[in-house]
């Protein structure tokens, strides 16, 4: 994995001279629109981003992806097909096998191009930092979108239904919303956002902190409603291990500065970042409930709610240190302490080598 490091480490530099270069825009994409460096490192940053995923062969769950690829009937093709379970990624599928190509790796390929694309237009419209919200991207979400594909881009389009809800656009946002569902339906869950967007750590959050509290304590009701809608798991596979108790405290870290410092979140009146601090916190209780039952399933439910913490987080530790002196010093400490446990959740606490190939790369001559 010595690969990934060298893209993350480069990727970042070069994303710091974009920050530099951009920083008196009120988002990145204006800056990188009106600079034509920034814009040419930016698309060099985004391109070695889909290389670096499309051209994997190996991680996680891709083998699983590319054989359900190649078991895919592109007869199957039809407007009924969008009702059922995972409908959407079905016709996904089917579409780039009878249009684009039949082979996997072309469809890992265009997945990636999918989900980084999807990502990278939706952050750099909200943020000004752009290499933090790089760091952040891919510690939380690029490694997550080369292990589970449907969920991946089931996130990615509920940005842009969040981005429309909070336009008061709620129609678009609807609709955005059951395209997402359609690619993974447990990401109806995010029903609960407008619960979410006024203030953090208000009663309406304390209210859908309780709601999932009941639900754990009734997952075989649960279980029976979201099998009408899509079921991956069953609640006898929860019985084998629990979420490592280091994970807990680590995503501890940011949920108890939003505590701390809530009133000076609230103060900034920022509808994306209090709603992303909140939907990091609901994104923390389901963590925590892995503690309980096996992580599989409330680690990938606690995903749902972490999209926004890209830009969001970026921007709350700008909110609540904005007028310390150390302000610097603090954000470093904070991203360092992250990508540490990054390092460490990616190598298995040291059991795997750095030098390990967890992703097989392919040559790019084998797309054709």
């Amino acid at each position: 994995m010595i690969d990934l490091l060298v893209l993350i480490a480069v990727s970042l530099l070069f994303a710091y001279v974009i920050q530099n270069r951009t920083r008196f825009y009120s988002s990145a994409r204006l800056g990188i629109k009106d600079d034509m460096q920034s814009r040419v490192v930016y698309w060099g940053i985004v391109i070695a981003f889909i290389l670096f995923a499309g051209l994997r062969s190996s991680y996680n769950d891709t083998t699983a992806y590319t054989h359900a690829f190649e078991m895919v009937n592109i007869n199957d093709l039809n407007l009924s097909t969008l009702m059922e379970s995972y409908g959407g990624f079905e016709i996904y599928q089917i579409l780039i096998k009878r249009y684009i190509s039949d082979n996997p790796q072309v469809f890992i390929f265009v997945s990636a191009i999918v989900t980084n694309m999807l990502y990278f237009t939706f952050y750099v419209r909200h943020t000004d930092r752009f290499c933090e919200m790089l760091l952040m991207y891919v510690i939380s979400i690029y490694m997550f979108s080369m292990a589970g594909l449907k969920q991946a881009i089931a996130i990615a389009i509920s940005l842009y239904a969040i981005e429309n809800y909070l336009n008061h656009r709620y129609v678009r946002a609807l609709l955005f919303l059951l395209l997402a569902m359609s690619f993974h339906p447990y990401i109806i869950c995010l029903l609960c956002i407008p619960f979410l967007k006024n203030k953090v750590w208000d009663a309406r959050t304390l209210v859908v902190i309780i709601a999932c509290i009941i639900a754990f304590m009734n997952l075989d009701v649960i279980f029976e409603m979201l099998s009408v809608v899509g079921k991956d798991y069953s609640e006898e596979t929860f019985d084998d291990y629990t979420i490592n108790p280091i994970r807990v405290l680590i995503e501890a870290v940011p949920v108890i500065l939003s505590f701390i410092y809530r009133k000076q979140i609230n103060e900034s009146a920022n509808r994306m970042c209090i709603l992303g601090v909140n939907m990091m916190i609901i994104s923390f209780v389901f963590i925590a409930m892995g503690l309980f039952m096996n992580p599989i399933y409330f680690g990938r439910m606690s995903i749902y709610f972490t999209a926004l913490s890209a830009v969001v987080i970026p921007e709350m530790l700008f909110t609540i240190w904005k007028h310390d002196r150390n302000r610097k010093a603090y954000t470093a400490a904070y991203y360092l302490f992250f990508f540490t446990y990054f390092l460490m959740d990616l190598t298995k606490i040291g059991s795997i080598s750095i030098f390990t190939d967890q992703f097989k790369h392919v040559p790019l001559t084998s797309l054709f």
